[in-house]
């Protein structure tokens, strides 16, 4: 299963993209103008690579996860509203 982490800046911009593994580093050669772009934006495109790279298969689950750095609960809060949309249209 792909791995990626993206880091984000204080606009919740994604500044970085790391894959974990060959799949992940594969799903992030097909994204395209993702720098600067929107936590949501970004996970929408990597959730469409993996569609179409054929990782998603029936009753199995897309783990997405956040780690911060230091502790912000305005971050946190934000980033947590993010995710929430994020499966909610997946």
């Amino acid at each position: 299963n792909p791995s990626i982490e993206l880091g984000v800046n204080q606009e919740y911009q994604v500044v970085e993209l790391i894959p974990y593994n060959k799949e992940g580093k594969l799903i992030i050669q097909n994204i395209k103008s993702w720098k600067k772009n929107s936590i949501h934006e970004v996970a929408d495109k990597i959730l469409l690579q993996i569609k179409k790279q054929g990782y998603f298969k029936e009753n199995k689950e897309v783990v997405i996860a956040a780690v911060y750095t230091e502790e912000n609960k305005e971050a946190d809060e934000r980033i947590q509203k993010e995710l929430a949309d994020i499966k909610q249209d997946a």
